[in-house]
């Protein structure tokens, strides 16, 4: 089942499109989308963080590349890494 939850919401009312969602771990879940939106929840979704987003464009996709190493990529060639659990990027 599914349960519709609102992460993100900017000042103005608009909610940005999520364009990736990864699970690192068993635990951890990330999001990244449009203008530079970031997220992380530490318990499987139930509850959810903003991430201070070292950008303002809009991220296409993201990899896991270990479950503390991370990967967020997208408009004109931008890419970002963290490794530290999207704490800094």
């Amino acid at each position: 089942t599914w349960t519709s939850r609102r992460v993100v919401e900017s000042e103005d009312g608009y909610d940005y499109h999520f364009n990736a969602i990864l699970a690192p771990n068993a635990t951890t879940r990330f999001i990244a989308g449009e203008a530079g939106t970031m997220a992380v929840s530490r318990d499987a979704g139930a509850t959810w963080s903003m991430v201070e987003s070292p950008y303002e464009g809009s991220f296409f996709d993201a990899l896991v590349l270990s479950p503390q190493s991370w990967l967020a990529f997208g408009l004109q060639g931008a890419i970002f890494r963290s490794d530290d659990g999207g704490q800094s990027w």
